[in-house]
């Protein structure tokens, strides 16, 4: 009773003095609450973002990244290795499998482009997968491709389809050739020739509006490199990078194994990049 009596005064007494102090609390905790909130979410709003842009990961084979590393060749000359196209949707069977947001395999080669409006010789194409369904080693289903790596295109025209003959091709080339969505583009190597369907015209604001873009298949089979690819694009949510994140980049074993275990299992770039790795052989993973 008499405990109830104590408790009774405390909150009676000095009512103003008491609502101001309770006041005071709330506004403190309320503004510890929403710059907590925003600390903790600015990182992953700003990795979205950058995301809309396209890839941040990069996988080479390790033949041509090594090569390009050691000479500073150009990023756009022939790729002397290739990887195994089967090998690629390990990507999403690794620890960070749910962050990887998009992957496309692509393969550059030369060719000749010609149509009724002209023709431009060895002219660098990329095949590519646009939307493509893909089977994992875990029995489950996964879409990949460009539609969403490159989401600020501006597209006149629709994507191809990746088991059609078709082909998408860049603003400053449609001019060169005179094309427009429904013309024929017909695409020539020594291995033979392949018509095209033109879907639609795009315009990067870069070097892309001077390319087609066909499906990866295609290319495959006019450069004779059937079920092989020379880079894979990859999109992933990443946690902003720290000391630990770059010295792992570095060099992941000069870790602990207590800060090996903290990298390994949080979604830095570099982490990623290693994971990628270990899923499929042969290749090399670089952060863009």
């Amino acid at each position: 009773m008499f405990l109830l009596r104590l408790l009774y005064r405390s909150f009676t007494r000095q009512l103003r003095r008491r609502s101001l102090i309770a006041l005071t609390v709330a506004l403190c905790a309320s503004i510890c609450v929403a710059m907590l909130g925003i600390v903790l979410d600015v990182g992953d709003k700003l990795n979205a973002e950058l995301t809309t842009y396209g890839s941040n990961i990069v996988v080479q084979p390790k033949a041509d990244a090594v090569v390009s590393n050691l000479y500073e060749t150009d990023r756009d000359a022939a790729p002397t290795a290739h990887l195994d196209e089967s090998a690629i949707p390990k990507i999403k069977t690794i620890f960070w499998a749910y962050n990887i947001v998009d992957f496309a395999a692509t393969l550059k080669g030369s060719v000749k482009v010609s149509s009724s409006g002209g023709e431009v010789d060895d002219l660098s194409v990329t095949g590519t997968w646009f939307n493509k369904d893909l089977s994992l080693p875990t029995g489950e289903t996964t879409t990949a491709g460009v539609t969403t790596m490159r989401s600020w295109w501006t597209m006149e025209g629709s994507w191809p389809a990746d088991d059609a003959d078709q082909a998408v091709v860049g603003s400053n080339l449609a001019g060169r050739l005179g094309l427009s969505e429904g013309d024929t583009v017909t695409l020539t190597t020594p291995t033979g020739s392949r018509p095209l369907t033109v879907t639609g015209v795009y315009t990067s604001g870069d070097s892309d509006d001077d390319t087609l873009y066909a499906p990866l298949a295609v290319v495959q089979e006019l450069t004779g490199h059937i079920g092989q690819v020379d880079q894979v694009e990859v999109k992933a949510l990443t946690t902003p990078e720290n000391d630990l994140s770059r010295k792992a980049a570095q060099n992941p074993a000069i870790l602990s194994s207590a800060d090996w275990e903290t990298w390994y299992c949080t979604a830095y770039a570099s982490s990623i990049a290693y994971q990628i790795e270990e899923a499929i052989p042969g290749a090399v993973a670089k952060q863009v």
